[in-house]
């Protein structure tokens, strides 16, 4: 014990400790200016959805005009039909005469031009800005392209990007608190299931009245000390702590939770922090209810900033006034592949998360079937590829161009290996990832779970040690044709972009500064 006391001691006369009472006026002193420009814009992505996003669009137009707001609205349209892009056009011009907000748009047109002046205004060829931008025509999903398609628009600004089959209708956890939270967790968020749409309306009274806008300015673009204004309650790691003292900590994300829908493609929920995990295995019978329905809130019970990386784009404020990473062009969860990108290459970033939690209801209902997730998991997807080689893809250094350049190569070199070396080198990440998922199942015991979900967690393990063992393991579900050898291309081409993106970036802030944007005013 002594020497313990000792050891301690010299640990805080090398400025290794600190008292917890110090940590928030140190906070509060440190990091860089707040932001006192609004958030610029509003922006959406969205492919063949005109009256879905008339009703975002509605909601989110009712809630500016009741808190005195008129920011733009951007959209970026991922349709490649151009009757999907017409009818959309037309929408948009219907409201923006009614609403009087100004609305911005691009198109496939406005895309591919706006590639082709990025690349000449930054030196590359075509091939990756178009890549960066329009994503790939063999990939079903493009949603990342036209995130970057947004992001790259709004650079030098704060905007915030909204789910085009969402509503700006948000609600609180029961349990909500104030202050601010500084967490080392991917994922601080709690979650309360419900086993219909009908039952979560009748929990919870949304409500339209905050100032979403203002709810995101509370933290996007601030430094911690600036984002706790005054009450922060510290659960970091030491290593967060002392980058925070060091760096000051920039929230470049603010994330809302979700009310309605996931927006996860499925899940079985086998990994559930205790509070959650016991909202949902009241029993059996509503367990498989409300995993079937999908419908739940997902939110932390006070507003945290994290060192992890989830991070998804239902509402999210993105701070967009210096490099900020690109997402994946192609295949879904660029979200959240972005975010490990955030985490990885921005040591001096947090992700924000706040407190309340923001409609998403797509019209034509979705659910899952909990016998196809244990038939869907026993392949990987593209982002598991993306996901398992950017976990070490770059050590975090104080200059983020650096950093994802070092990632971009790193991809780049397996990309360009041999196909036997990527798969092997898959297949060894894969597995070490997923071993530490089911050690830590084994790990909490029969005693902590009820016996109908420990039975499902052992069936868990059960069908993914037997899946490993077999090469259909590593060819993922989601693409088509040689999903393999197209994985490994896309994993040399986002390689490639990551190398590119800051010099990129650099462009797309010229061009702004010389009035030159992808989207274009709606006529």
């Amino acid at each position: 014990m002594e020497q313990n006391k000792a050891r301690l001691a010299e640990f805080a006369e090398k400025g290794l400790l600190m008292r917890l009472s110090g940590f928030a006026p140190e906070m509060l002193a440190h990091g860089p200016d707040d932001p006192s420009e609004p958030i610029a814009a509003l922006g959406f992505t969205t492919r063949r959805r005109a009256s879905e996003l008339r009703r975002a669009l509605d909601s989110y137009a009712a809630n500016f005009q009741r808190h005195g707001r008129s920011p733009e609205i951007v959209i970026i349209d991922d349709s490649r039909n151009p009757e999907d892009e017409a009818e959309t056009r037309a929408m948009l011009r219907e409201f923006q005469r009614g609403s009087g907000l100004s609305v911005r748009f691009a198109g496939l047109a406005e895309r591919e031009e706006y590639a082709d002046s990025l690349a000449e205004a930054a030196g590359l060829q075509p091939v990756i800005p178009r890549f960066a931008l329009l994503g790939d025509a063999r990939c079903p999903v493009t949603t990342g392209s036209a995130r970057n398609s947004l992001l790259l628009d709004c650079a030098t600004t704060r905007y915030v990007l909204a789910d085009d089959d969402g509503m700006c209708r948000m609600t609180q956890a029961p349990e909500a608190a104030g202050g601010l939270d500084v967490v080392s967790r991917n994922d601080p968020t709690e979650f309360w299931f419900f086993e219909s749409r009908d039952a979560l309306h009748r929990a919870f009274a949304l409500t339209d009245e905050p100032d979403m806008f203002g709810l995101h300015e509370s933290m996007l673009g601030r430094s911690v000390g600036g984002a706790a204004n005054g009450e922060l309650n510290l659960k970091a790691s030491s290593a967060f702590e002392s980058r925070l003292r060091r760096l000051g900590g920039e929230i470049r994300t603010s994330m809302a939770g979700v009310v309605g829908d996931s927006g996860v493609a499925s899940s079985a929920y086998l990994l559930l922090e205790p509070r959650s995990r016991a909202r949902l295995t009241a029993s059996e019978d509503f367990y498989r209810t409300a995993v079937r329905s999908r419908q739940m809130l997902r939110v932390p019970v006070r507003a945290c900033v994290s060192d992890g990386f989830l991070t998804m784009a239902g509402n999210l404020g993105v701070d967009a006034r210096s490099l900020f990473p690109p997402f994946p062009p192609v295949q879904r969860n660029s979200d959240g592949i972005m975010g490990r990108l955030l985490q990885h290459c921005f040591p001096a970033s947090c992700r924000g998360y706040l407190n309340w939690a923001v409609l998403h209801d797509p019209v034509e209902g979705r659910s899952q079937a909990l016998e196809e997730w244990f038939e869907e998991i026993q392949r990987i997807r593209f982002a598991d590829v993306l996901s398992v080689f950017l976990q070490d893809a770059a050590a975090p250094v104080d200059r983020p161009a650096a950093a994802l350049e070092s990632a971009g190569r790193r991809l780049m070199a397996l990309g360009s290996a041999s196909p036997s070396h990527f798969r092997e080198e898959l297949r060894r990440r894969a597995l070490h990832r997923e071993g530490g998922r089911l050690a830590q199942i084994a790990a909490a015991g029969a005693d902590e779970q009820p016996a109908f979900y420990r039975s499902l967690q052992e069936r868990y393990m059960q069908v993914m040690r037997d899946a490993m063992t077999r090469e259909e393991y590593l060819t993922p579900r989601d693409l088509p044709g040689d999903s393999l050898a197209l994985a490994q291309e896309l994993t040399l081409r986002i390689g490639e972009l990551l190398v590119v993106w800051p010099p990129m970036w650099v462009a797309a802030e010229w061009l702004r500064a010389s009035g030159r944007r992808l989207s274009q005013p709606l006529a």
